[in-house]
């Protein structure tokens, strides 16, 4: 609701699908898997992004047509604005690679999202983009908020 009321890109621009089971074939999460999520914002070396972007920082040759990926580390941008929760990738997709996933790995865990591409950073007054960041929306009390509305059928 954040982000379709609000237009809150910042804290809100996520969302998550329920599928109901055919009663043939069963759940497609038992013949396709799934991740699972790690909320709040951290460190995490070794993430994944992926989109199908149009546009790109410093780029010309994204058309949408073909799946992107970013490969790096995921930093608190906290790091560099103590009122910000979100985390920050180098990544030089932009436009068309929103809802792609950000994804950690271990063998603890499995495969993890750790957010959703939405944003990159801008001028003010050009509005072009100034940097490789990519940022995704808060993975916080909101995403989780989502995800048990979702694990509870609501």
């Amino acid at each position: 609701m954040g982000f379709t009321e609000e237009t809150d890109n910042l804290d809100s621009d996520f969302a998550a699908v329920e599928l109901v089971p055919e009663p043939d074939y069963g759940k497609i999460q038992d013949a396709m898997g799934a991740f699972g999520y790690s909320f709040g914002s951290a460190d995490h070396a070794d993430t994944v992004t992926a989109g199908y972007p149009g546009e790109g920082y410093q780029r010309t040759d994204l058309d949408g047509e073909y799946m992107m990926a970013c490969y790096g580390n995921a930093e608190e941008y906290a790091n560099l604005d103590p009122f910000d929760d979100r985390i920050k990738m180098d990544c030089d997709m932009s436009k068309g690679a929103s809802g792609g996933p950000m994804l950690i790995a271990s063998e603890a865990s499995g495969i993890q999202i750790i957010g959703a591409n939405s944003q990159y950073l801008a001028d003010s007054t050009t509005k072009e983009r100034i940097n490789d960041d990519h940022l995704p929306s808060e993975h916080g009390v909101r995403a989780a908020n989502v995800i048990d509305a979702v694990n509870s059928g609501s």
